[in-house]
């Protein structure tokens, strides 16, 4: 077997701001609840990242005493949901459907079309990698392997 292997970067990936989308009057006096992803996170690495705060990315403490530590982007959208005044961040892909609002960064809107044309900033790079041709168990599993990576591309080529 060849070790050879292809690494080709395609798509990025946003991470963004989130907020509920709350029906209730918003109280401009509340204090706003913050919700962050564990140090291991790498959405939280490339947030703090992308917000210059790369410190905060591996230490809780430089973060507000009262934060939530959450588990993943599913915990994130559920604790955000349910708190009016939450805030947190999530990755673009778990923002559909979410009953979350993804916030503006530097005066961009936070949108699939906006990190591919590079100008929405949270955001970090997706790689995906694959054997070198001729290098799987069967021509049927290249096959499908070459139709999934078209499928990527025509999708990244359409937005």
């Amino acid at each position: 077997m060849k070790n050879t292997i292809l690494i080709i970067s395609l798509f990025t990936l946003l991470v963004g701001l989130t907020a509920c989308t709350g029906t209730n009057e918003f109280d401009v006096n509340q204090g706003i609840n913050v919700y962050t992803r564990d140090t291991e996170s790498g959405t939280r690495e490339a947030f703090f990242k992308g917000i210059d705060f790369e410190d905060a990315a591996e230490d809780d403490a430089l973060l507000v005493a009262d934060k939530t530590v959450v588990s993943g982007n599913g915990d994130m959208i559920n604790k955000v949901s349910a708190d009016e005044y939450g805030l947190g961040y999530i990755s673009l892909s778990s923002l559909e459907g979410s009953n979350l609002v993804g916030l503006s960064f530097e005066g961009v809107e936070a949108t699939e079309i906006n990190v591919l044309n590079e100008t929405y900033g949270l955001k970090r790079p997706f790689n995906y990698m694959k054997r070198v041709t001729n290098d799987y168990s069967s021509t049927e599993v290249e096959a499908i392997v070459e139709a999934l990576l078209e499928k990527v591309k025509e999708k990244i080529e359409t937005k």
